[in-house]
């Protein structure tokens, strides 16, 4: 081999580990930013869903909030039922002792016999149903006989 030969094949083989050094060094910085990019993608996503789980533990307090406020809803009217149970009770036995007043005070009312209590829980309708024993049981003939013996006809 000759000089001119050997030259230009050290050149070819000096050119040749350029080109592959260009390349690695730029295959190499061409990976970096990919890893980069991927990367910078993964954080997002990862910031997503960091968000969706911040908003469904949102969701989930509130969720428990409003069953607490349920709660204290139901334990509000579950009193206020048993307060209007308690009035209700209360007038009832009012109105049972102005019926027995009433009773006791009107003359045309046979006391011959003292009311029994009703086992069958039927004294409030009874209660309410105010008239006299006389005119309920009615006369012989099944008539009203209050106005005769008031008037005296």
């Amino acid at each position: 081999m000759d000089s001119g030969q050997l030259a230009w094949t050290i050149i070819v083989i000096i050119v040749l580990l350029v080109v592959i050094g260009a390349v690695i060094f730029f295959g190499r910085r061409w990976k970096k930013t990919k890893d980069h990019e991927r990367a910078d993608n993964l954080r997002q996503s990862a910031a997503a869903d960091e968000l969706g789980a911040r908003e469904s533990e949102a969701k989930a307090a509130r969720a428990a909030a409003d069953a607490q406020q349920a709660d204290v809803d139901a334990a509000h009217l579950r009193d206020e039922a048993h307060q209007r149970q308690a009035d209700a009770e209360s007038v009832r036995s009012r109105s049972e002792e102005q019926a027995r007043k009433a009773e006791a005070l009107d003359p045309l009312v046979d006391d011959s016999e003292p009311p029994q209590p009703d086992p069958s829980g039927r004294e409030a309708e009874e209660a309410a149903d105010i008239r006299p024993r006389h005119a309920v049981d009615g006369g012989a003939d099944g008539k009203d006989t209050r106005g005769d013996e008031r008037t005296g006809i």
